[in-house]
């Protein structure tokens, strides 16, 4: 009976460390693009809207796609928590270059510094975990934000 218990706790044990590996810092170098699927998230949370609000949701996250699409925002990962954030579109009159700092999460993520300035603000308010080819944003909880992920950048 001990025996199963050992073998029991020395599994959880296992698949715990397993789940919680930080991410491999060679893995996480270089750039990164910010995707955030305003649209689908909309669709999804329309769901339990009644006619009037899925008329102004609708026409709000219209106009919010379009603002996301033409501003470019990426994050250049690099060592010793290092990132450059980097915010380009448009209505920016200067490519905006900043330096920001990134850590390892005890969850086996990372999370990011935030950032503010007078043409932008960026909450990474998220913990981010490498899935295979991008960097997916979770809630402090562990709740996914499936429209919000990072995928890397063409060199």
């Amino acid at each position: 009976m001990n025996k199963k218990i050992l073998i029991m706790i020395a599994l959880l044990s296992l698949s715990y460390n397993v789940m919680a590996q930080k991410i491999n810092e060679k893995e996480l170098m270089g750039s990164w693009h910010m995707v955030i699927d305003i649209d689908a998230a909309m669709k999804e949370a329309k769901k339990d809207l009644n006619i009037f609000e899925k008329m102004l949701v609708g026409s709000v996250s219209g106009f919010v796609d379009q603002v996301l699409e033409m501003v470019d925002i990426t994050i250049e990962f690099m060592p010793k928590g290092k990132a450059l954030l980097t915010v380009d579109g448009p209505d920016v009159q200067e490519k905006e270059v900043t330096e920001l700092t990134w850590r390892h999460d005890p969850s086996g993520g990372i999370t990011i510094d935030d950032y503010e300035s007078d043409q932008a603000q960026v909450d990474f308010d998220s913990i981010w975990r490498l899935e295979g080819d991008r960097l997916q944003s979770y809630e402090a909880d562990g709740t996914l934000e499936k429209h919000v992920y990072m995928i890397r950048k063409e060199k």
